[in-house]
């Protein structure tokens, strides 16, 4: 179908930034209010989400300072940017050859980190497929595991638990399952380990699951360092905080690109079955 004689690229563009970045504004800023939230001024989060929430009316420049502030925002201009210690993906998959990963990021609220003045809080718990090869998972399997993880982790509301100061390690190589959690207590730990293993029906085996308490002073404010002249704050380790499902991936040998399986904040997901 060709576009209409009285197409206009701005409005269209305005267009589809209000039905899908709204969709996300509101869901980032549930706690503030229900679908049927009257607009506000009466916290900082009610004034962010009335200056992030697209309108109508918006002009194009307004539509993209909006778009700029939720990005700020929730930390996703900073996440995809931020300075990564690695290998290029390519020459990882040409010297290393593993077996499909499904990784599941938590993030804690950048409310919380700012509220705390220090850096916000992330986690990652992975297990691999050891039945599987990447030529054998289908795009059937994909949707599978993208609305299993969905139901567990994502709805009704993100999945979350407490990091702290303990180590816990739970290793299973004949499931793919290798652990390493810095939780609050044995409970945290435990919740995070039986909810990813119904991700495949799996039941844990508890006697694997060990503990490590460092006697290191861990504490939340480790100062300060001088570097080239500026001043920098020393890294808080294992901080104490609460982190929230954020988003699921999988990994496949040979696919350079990560398969977005479910993104807590993007209801109108795109999956591998889009890349493949």
């Amino acid at each position: 179908m060709a576009l209409p004689d009285n197409f206009s690229s701005a409005e269209h563009l305005q267009d589809v930034a209000l039905k899908l970045t709204n969709k996300r504004v509101k869901a980032y800023f549930r706690d503030v209010g229900d679908e049927d939230w009257e607009p506000n001024l009466d916290s900082d989060r009610a004034r962010l989400r009335v200056a992030c929430t697209h309108q109508e009316k918006d002009s194009l420049l307004e539509t993209i300072c909006r778009l700029q502030l939720f990005n700020i925002e929730i930390g996703s201009s900073l996440e995809d940017l931020a300075p990564v210690y690695g290998n290029p993906c390519t020459t990882f998959h040409d010297s290393v050859e593993f077996k499909p990963q499904i990784l599941l990021k938590f993030f804690e609220k950048s409310t919380d980190a700012a509220a705390r003045n220090r850096p916000r809080r992330e986690a990652e718990v992975s297990f691999r497929l050891m039945d599987e090869k990447p030529e054998t998972i289908t795009r059937a399997d994909v949707e599978r595991y993208a609305s299993r993880i969905k139901q567990l982790f994502g709805s009704p509301q993100p999945f979350s638990f407490k990091t702290g100061t303990t180590k816990f390690s739970y290793i299973d190589e004949e499931r793919g399952y290798r652990f390493i959690i810095s939780g609050d207590d044995e409970a945290e730990a435990r919740k995070v380990i039986e909810r990813t293993h119904e991700i495949r029906n799996h039941t844990p085996d508890w006697d694997r699951l060990t503990d490590s308490q460092s006697k290191a002073n861990f504490t939340t404010n480790p100062g300060t360092v001088t570097i080239l002249g500026q001043q920098y704050k020393k890294p808080i380790k294992r901080a104490v905080a609460t982190v929230h499902f954020r988003r699921a991936e999988l990994k496949l040998h040979g696919m350079k690109r990560d398969v977005l399986l479910v993104d807590s904040l993007n209801h109108a997901r795109r999956t591998a079955v889009e890349f493949i």
